[in-house]
């Protein structure tokens, strides 16, 4: 995934279901990092997950405290049975009150139908295996 920001490109790394460890991030299910390669830890942890009207699934993590900034992040899933492993919306970085950054994206994916995805997806950042909606 991959945000510009006035003139700096940032990318992420995701896993919906298991933490991981780079670099600055530990422990973490997502986490930014900028064109020098440092990393922000965003979210460590599902707040909530919440099948919506539409079939979607909102997930949200708790937000992670940062010096002066709190970093959390709400994700959409929405079913596409011709995304194969998935593909992101533009991930967009909203500056709250309080410090409070934001981040949103839609990932639209087979994986996230009730068919579910191959064991392998193979080629997507993060894994996406066995996330079916509840």
């Amino acid at each position: 995934m991959k945000e510009t920001k006035g003139s700096e490109t940032f990318t992420f790394s995701w896993n919906p279901c298991t933490p991981f460890s780079d670099g600055n991030c530990k422990d973490v299910l997502l986490c930014q990092y900028n064109s020098a390669g440092s990393g922000y830890a965003i979210a460590k942890k599902v707040n909530s997950f919440t099948e919506n009207d539409d079939g979607s699934i909102t997930l949200t993590y708790n937000g992670i405290v940062d010096g002066s900034h709190t970093r959390m992040a709400v994700f959409k899933l929405v079913c596409d049975a011709n995304q194969n492993p998935g593909r992101f919306s533009q991930f967009v970085e909203e500056d709250g009150t309080g410090g409070l950054l934001e981040y949103t994206t839609t990932f639209s994916s087979k994986c996230v139908c009730d068919e579910g995805c191959p064991d392998n997806p193979g080629g997507n950042t993060g894994e996406t295996e066995g996330l079916e909606p509840m």
